[in-house]
């Protein structure tokens, strides 16, 4: 029995952690026990999910408040592991030093972004958490060549695994369209989307703006936003004082995602970084017409003639524009492109599995 330990900042419902759900459910996992420790003392809404599945979650110490504390608990956990695969990008290295410490033999340091905002500071400490990761880690991963380049400086040796998902779930209905849109209490109202947490990262302020530019003119017009975080009652403020406070949905976590996908016209993404955007694959496999910003990360999620990519520098109005015209697009079924590209479950999750079998045990 091969005992596997993931390590994540939480698991309370963002990108990584739903990911890992979705290999780990798809996967043969006999002869294969996988752990979760999360570096939080919080417990997520994901972690019976994790729990159903079979995995033992623990909560270490924040290593920000407690570091010495975060790292005693790391060397007390991880003895008897014979993997640990750290998803904590540049900040890996503390897990992986202190797996080496304790003999596990095979340690992963996976990359999930790409080329986030950062200043020169917080550029200095990413590239020297890589080298030190990179220093203590037997084998290196990413969701795409370009987080493979900005975590690693190179993707040569690196092992690409796309944030793969079940096609088949997105797949488009119209009569769970008309359904997801009398919920939503729609009508015929132009609807523009988004699945995105709320944080400097994905930029949600800008959809307001677009939202206001698209309104002038169809006064109709509306925004489903799901997902929650820090930014979440300032973008409630920012609707109120646009006037939007009655066309600006925003939603929290949802469960839903396909339903929600299937009820919009437009899915629209003005995201200032991402590993991949495994969302806009997503919204790709439900048919939607996709516009998202043109920034490094999500080149290789844009795999369909549903996308199209926009400068954030073009500024709201030039937004608003585009995504009235998508809007006007039918549906297609680009399924079978998107598994040409990876990102089929079955697929990527039969390659972990492999992987992971083909890793030593301890001895």
């Amino acid at each position: 029995m091969r005992r596997i330990l993931h390590v994540l900042y939480a698991a309370s419902g963002g990108g990584v952690e739903r990911m890992l759900l979705r290999f780990l459910t798809h996967m043969d996992r006999s002869g294969l026990q996988f752990d979760v420790a999360l570096c939080t003392p919080r417990r997520g809404m994901l972690e019976a999910r994790f729990e159903a599945l079979g995995c033992r979650v623990m909560h270490l110490p924040q290593r920000s408040r407690h570091p010495l504390a975060h790292v005693r608990a790391l060397l007390a956990l991880l003895p008897g592991y014979d993997a640990v695969h750290s998803h904590q990008n540049e900040n890996g290295y503390v897990t992986l030093w202190a797996a080496k410490a304790c003999g596990v033999p095979s340690r992963i340091l996976h990359s999930h972004y790409a080329c986030p905002p950062e200043s020169p500071g917080r550029r200095l400490y990413r590239r020297a958490g890589a080298a030190l990761g990179c220093a203590a880690a037997t084998h290196l991963m990413a969701c795409s060549e370009e987080a493979a380049s900005w975590l690693f400086g190179r993707s040569a040796g690196v092992r690409i695994l796309p944030n793969a998902f079940s096609l088949e779930r997105f797949a488009f209905d119209e009569a769970v369209r008309r359904g997801a849109r009398a919920e939503l209490g729609l009508g015929g109202a132009l609807t523009l989307g988004c699945v995105a947490r709320l944080e400097k990262q994905k930029n949600p302020g800008m959809l307001l703006d677009i939202l206001a530019c698209v309104r002038a003119e169809r006064p109709d017009a509306c925004l489903l936003l799901a997902g929650e975080g820090p930014l979440e009652r300032a973008l409630c403020d920012k609707a109120r004082a646009l006037g939007l406070e009655d066309a600006a949905h925003l939603l929290g976590l949802r469960d839903d995602v396909p339903r929600l996908l299937a009820a919009m016209d437009v899915f629209v993404l003005p995201t200032l970084a991402e590993g991949q955007g495994i969302v806009l694959a997503e919204a790709q496999a439900a048919g939607l017409p996709v516009l998202c910003s043109d920034v490094p990360g999500v080149k290789s999620a844009c795999v369909t003639p549903l996308v199209r990519r926009l400068n954030l520098g073009d500024g709201a109005q030039a937004w608003a524009s585009a995504a009235l015209k998508m809007a006007r697009l039918p549906r297609m079924d680009v399924r079978a492109a998107l598994a040409e590209a990876g990102f089929d479950i079955g697929r990527q999750a039969e390659r972990l599995e492999r992987f992971y079998r083909s890793l030593p045990e301890r001895r």
